[in-house]
């Protein structure tokens, strides 16, 4: 971590690994860099490895690419944008597929005890290379809504709607979910 607010992580591994009745040579390389550019957090970087795939059951590269920026509006009201591509290869080192993944998320600070965040998640699917048959997967939108009203006291209301692809094309609700929950500090 640099004195500029910046900093990066770089990993490399390799090693014999015995996991789900295999054996093999586990190899992997992670870069992580982070800072602040025009005067708002960025975060991207890179994770490549060779391991076992359990979704799909056989060894294989995987990858994962991520980039995440926050940009303050004004110091109460700031907007980010998170995203991800994970890529799975299949055993002859051809993309199998790949998942990309957009976060764009709202956070409004009213005080400094009460804050508001507002974010939508897609995920999307391509097989192989193939951009033009992008696969329209799941969408989340939630909402949480912070306040301190104590010492170490706090009140949630978090709202969650979730909702997949059917067979038709069609976003169909999996699951819509809200939740109160109240932590209040007792001196004694």
């Amino acid at each position: 971590h640099f004195r500029n607010d910046w900093g990066l992580d770089f990993n490399l591994g390799a090693g014999r690994y015995y996991e789900a009745n295999t054996d093999y040579l586990r190899r992997y390389v992670n870069l992580s860099v982070w800072g602040r550019l025009f005067g708002n957090h960025v975060n991207f970087g890179s994770y490549y490895e060779y391991s076992l795939n359990y979704n799909r059951g056989f060894l294989a590269y995987q990858g994962s690419n991520w980039l995440s920026y926050t940009y303050s509006i004004i110091p109460e009201l700031s907007v980010s944008f998170n995203s991800n591509l994970w890529i799975e290869w299949d055993e002859n080192n051809e993309i199998l597929t790949m998942w990309p993944r957009i976060r764009p998320q709202l956070n409004i600070r009213f005080n400094s005890e009460t804050d508001l965040t507002v974010f939508n998640e897609i995920v999307t699917n391509i097989p192989g290379t193939d951009i033009g048959e992008i696969d329209y997967l799941s969408n989340r939108f939630g909402l949480l809504f912070s306040w301190n009203f104590s010492p170490k006291s706090w009140l949630y209301i978090a709202l969650n709607d979730h909702r997949t692809e059917n067979e038709e094309g069609n976003l169909e609700p999996i699951y819509r979910i809200s939740a109160v929950k109240a932590k209040y500090l007792f001196y004694f």
